[in-house]
């Protein structure tokens, strides 16, 4: 390993670490990492300013303008009003109701953003109806992810993976004659039982250790609404990649 190498790797770990960490502004951070890199001559600022992913820059700028519209146009608090008619009052089912409609808008708007939309109606709804909205918001979440992570729009890696392949919104969808998210799928599906598990774990400890109350007995159904969910999806994903020829 040269010079060149080693000085890389000692400026990437820590720009990394200080992101991580948060010692200082994250942007900061990144800014520090490239002036290191320029400044030790592993580049110039001329190749520094090429590296950077204008394609991605310029998609998120557009989702974020679509989502600040979106979010004014009262959409979000819309949508929670006809979800609460629908549920009757039922917590549970809204809070499942809602996370499915953040999977999908997540289809079309960074999941990100759909959680920063969602959050405000959720804690107005938890206040109406007294139930603790941090198992909730992190419900919407996770429905988000995992919908967001299917397409283009909805999640970062799609949106680099796009930049670098050209791979565009269809590609997506079906790509070479077969479906084109087969691995996003049942990767990331993979990824959200092992979260249920460790979800469950930690409601098991919690409840050996006394700090469960039946009071708060909205965890748990929240906690078992969500592995059926993902039950159903597995269902879905199984059918279509499987058993579908």
């Amino acid at each position: 390993m040269d010079y060149t190498m080693v000085i890389s790797l000692v400026i990437f770990l820590l720009s990394i670490i200080l992101v991580i960490t948060g010692w200082i502004d994250t942007v900061i951070a990144a800014f520090l990492g490239v002036f290191a890199m320029v400044a030790f001559g592993i580049m110039t600022d001329l190749e520094a300013f090429k590296i950077v992913d204008w394609n991605v820059i310029f998609i998120l700028i557009g989702i974020w303008i679509i989502a600040t519209y979106l979010g004014k146009t009262g959409l979000p608090e819309y949508l929670a009003a006809k979800l609460l008619i629908l549920s009757k009052g039922n917590v549970a089912l809204f809070v499942t109701m809602i996370g499915a409609s953040a999977g999908f808008i997540s289809l079309m708007v960074d999941n990100v953003v759909v959680v920063l939309m969602m959050a405000p109606v959720l804690f107005a709804v938890s206040r109406q109806y007294k139930f603790p909205a941090y198992g909730a918001i992190l419900f919407i979440g996770l429905c988000a992810n995992f919908m967001g992570t299917g397409l283009l729009l909805g999640d970062l890696p799609p949106q680099l993976l796009h930049s670098v392949t050209g791979i565009e919104f269809g590609g997506f969808l079906w790509h070479s004659g077969l479906p084109s998210s087969f691995f996003v799928l049942t990767g990331f599906h993979g990824a959200h039982v092992t979260g249920g598990v460790i979800w469950l774990i930690t409601l098991w400890i919690m409840a050996a250790r006394g700090k469960l109350p039946p009071g708060e007995s909205l965890k748990v159904e929240i906690a078992g609404l969500y592995w059926h969910f993902v039950d159903i999806v597995w269902i879905v994903i199984f059918t279509l990649v499987y058993l579908i020829q």
